[in-house]
């Protein structure tokens, strides 16, 4: 990532060099190398930083109260959305926000749960306690609120919600490679997804 792109980035985010660097981790003064160019951003910030901005720029902002009562009775020009071209893979019922290979979370009393799509990720991150709401809720929130507008795609809501899932340990440990271990008379270890 440039420095131009990486400064572009949060002014859509309307960020200062000291939210990224709260937001990400990092010393201030690596973040300001970054948006110098003396240094390039690690690959793990750069994609970060870039399904923040989709997931920002699909969401349409929140309007104020007092503007809701203001609308005009009949739509104008600038009220009316433009029509997008029909594209027939968006259109597709229900397939567009499946994942290729659903999460598997613990809920409730350890019970294992398939979260198979973007709408069952967005049920659990609704059900989620208003108390323990982060940035991490919010940003996979977000990011399954855009998918199901079709505006990013399935599997980037479920990198946001996977990270959510691991930021407040729900993923469940994976056992499928325990049978061909034991079968050579040892035991194998979980793995997780």
């Amino acid at each position: 990532m440039t420095s131009a792109r990486l400064k572009h980035c949060l002014s859509i985010l309307r960020w200062r060099d000291t939210d990224l660097a709260d937001a990400s981790g990092y010393r201030i003064g690596e973040v300001r190398t970054w948006l110098d160019g003396r240094e390039h951003p690690p690959l793990a910030v750069t994609a970060w930083l870039e399904a923040l901005v989709k997931a920002y720029s699909a969401v349409p902002p929140l309007r104020p109260e007092h503007e809701k009562f203001a609308k005009p009775l009949r739509p104008t020009f600038d009220t009316v959305p433009p029509t997008k071209a029909f594209d027939p893979e968006r259109r597709k019922p229900m397939e567009h926000n499946l994942f290729a290979h659903p999460v598997t979370i613990v809920v409730g009393l350890g019970f294992p749960t398939e979260v198979k799509s973007v709408t069952d990720a967005i049920a659990v991150l609704y059900e989620w306690p208003p108390s323990k709401r982060d940035s991490a809720h919010m940003v996979a929130f977000n990011a399954c609120k855009a998918a199901l507008a079709g505006e990013i795609e399935a599997e980037t809501a479920r990198g946001m919600f996977v990270a959510f899932v691991r930021r407040h340990d729900l993923l469940a440990p994976r056992f499928d490679n325990a049978i061909p271990a034991a079968s050579n008379g040892e035991f194998g270890a979980p793995t997780v997804h």
